[in-house]
């Protein structure tokens, strides 16, 4: 959870694609698309988590 004092800062955690939709840029698009929409809210720290497990969790 982040603190009210870090509102430059957003956390982008979770995000797969599932291997039906791999090699087709889906996960470039989507990780495209949250930055965007990041930076559009004024966010300029972007912090990853990114899946120790390939995302089958």
């Amino acid at each position: 959870m982040l603190t009210p004092n870090w509102p430059h800062r957003a956390e982008i955690s979770k995000m797969v694609v599932y291997p039906d939709g791999r090699r087709h840029g889906l996960d470039k698009a989507l990780m495209t698309a949250a930055l965007g929409t990041a930076k559009g809210n004024g966010k300029i720290l972007i912090t990853p988590d990114p899946c120790s497990d390939g995302g089958y969790s």
